[in-house]
């Protein structure tokens, strides 16, 4: 979901940031950022670790000019933040007062992966004495590209309508159980689960009534009230099928997902801007002085193994002799995952905190486009390396 861009001499003096913004604010403005608090699961470290999940919660009413997609837009980018995703501003005396201004990442023009200094942070681009980035031969400034996730430009109403939707779906007549697919998207199962009756080989009884929440507006919806209210708001309902405090952000980053782009990657600043946007912020610590908001991951772990090692998938395959045939792959080993390089990350590769949830909903981004680029991939929670394997009864 990245898009990315040659500045240009001429408009090197017109780049306007909006969360990265050069519009100049003092750090005693109104309308403070705050750090949005979250607890989350102990699950372990990198590795071989368990799959981490969490919860946060805020109240109150949207950010004024932030939420909902209101707000001005404007061009941005890759830049220097901190673990919990607040951007490392350079502040420039100014005639009347003090402007502060982003730094943004160097990206090779060549590789487009971000470049690192010797001792393992991020280089970024110098700015002049007006706020202006340095040009550099071979590096770029590279624009984060959110796709279908522009959908927040919409008025609130949208995602409200998008969440009425999204509650109807998971609260209609005959709901038997409430699942999440391969890339974490909630599943309502109505009657009968049709993972599991539809690879009994009994064709008879297959049907296809299970409602996944696949709308992008519906998933955004969604993925807001999880940032915003955890279960203790709109989606309380869940609690009663089995979902706790624990399972909030695991939700959240399979809503995100599903309101992203299926091809691209998503990275922390993706995920900073978003929840800047929409999610619905309380009182708090930590400003930033732009009057931005960033939703804290508390110990938030992440673990793509114990994520996606015993999700299977059946793949009909063309034999030789021109029959077809079953395998069944494990997702850990047949998704083509984004390259690290790629990726931006604040936690040394530990998986942890925002870079722990960027990378979360990126693997969940891959999932998705692996299954639905082909009609020959199928997903299901009873297939096993040896095939279906029905839970006993």
């Amino acid at each position: 979901m990245f898009k990315k861009f040659l500045l240009p001499i001429a408009i090197l003096g017109m780049i306007l940031f909006t969360q990265c913004t050069d519009i100049p604010v003092t750090p005693d403005s109104d309308n403070p950022a705050l750090l949005k608090k979250g607890s989350a699961n102990k699950g372990g470290g990198q590795g071989g670790g368990g799959n981490g999940s969490g919860s946060g919660k805020g109240n109150g009413g949207l950010n004024a000019g932030n939420g909902g997609g209101g707000g001005v837009y404007g061009d941005l980018v890759i830049c220097l933040r901190t673990p919990e995703g607040i951007p490392i501003y350079q502040a420039i005396a100014g005639e009347k007062e003090v402007a502060y201004y982003p730094l943004p990442i160097k990206i090779n023009a060549l590789t487009l992966e971000p470049v690192k200094n010797a001792d393992g942070t991020y280089a970024t681009f110098q700015l002049d004495e007006i706020g202006d980035v340095i040009p550099e031969a071979g590096y770029i400034v590279q624009e984060v590209e959110f796709g279908r996730l522009n959908v927040v430009r919409a008025p609130q109403s949208v995602f409200d309508k998008g969440f009425t939707e999204a509650v109807a779906s998971l609260t209609q007549p005959g709901i038997t159980a409430i699942k999440t697919d391969a890339s974490g998207r909630l599943v309502a199962i109505v009657g009968a689960e049709d993972w599991l009756v539809n690879y009994d080989n009994d064709p008879l009884n297959d049907e296809a009534n299970d409602k996944t929440i696949d709308a992008p507006r519906e998933d955004l919806a969604i993925y807001q009230e999880l940032m915003s209210n955890g279960l203790d708001g709109r989606l309380s309902f869940l609690r009663s099928w089995g979902y706790t405090d624990n399972d909030v952000l695991r939700l959240a980053q399979g809503a995100f997902a599903g309101g992203a782009d299926k091809t691209g990657t998503v990275n922390v600043d993706e995920i900073a801007y978003m929840n800047d946007w929409i999610v619905t912020w309380s009182s708090g610590d930590m400003p930033d002085p732009k009057g931005r908001h960033y939703y804290h991951f508390t110990s938030y772990n992440y673990n793509r193994a114990a994520t996606y090692a015993n999700k299977f998938v059946r793949i009909t395959e063309l034999r030789p002799n021109g029959s077809w045939t079953y395998t069944y792959k494990s997702l850990l080993d047949i998704v083509p995952w984004t390259s690290p390089k790629l990726l931006i990350d604040y936690a040394n590769g530990a998986n942890t905190d925002l870079t722990g949830f960027a990378n979360a909903a990126d693997d969940a981004v891959q999932v998705l486009e692996f299954i639905h680029e082909s009609d020959l991939v199928v997903y299901s929670p009873y297939f096993t390396s040896n095939g279906y394997g029905p839970p006993n009864d």
